[in-house]
């Protein structure tokens, strides 16, 4: 019996093997779906933050053109 095996691979071990292939493609396909997410995630935040900056620059201009137009509506109602 120990004859006839030499050189074979048992049954179990032919199905582990397999098990074991598909294990790591299903591995790798996870390890390289999270990079994408990941890349995908910086993608989206770099966006967000561009944007934030853009409207806090827009605030900021809001705000100091309003302050220009409130102090130019005292200096003219004091003078008047």
């Amino acid at each position: 019996m120990a004859l006839a095996a030499v050189g074979t691979t048992p049954v179990w071990a032919q199905g582990t093997a397999a098990s074991g292939a598909q294990a790591t493609e299903s591995t790798d396909s996870i390890v390289q779906m999270r990079s994408e997410i990941r890349a995908a995630d910086a993608e989206y935040l770099a966006k967000v933050r561009a944007a934030d900056r853009v409207r806090e620059r827009l605030v900021a201009e809001a705000w100091a053109e309003r302050k220009k137009a409130v102090e130019a509506a005292r200096s003219g109602a004091s003078s008047g």
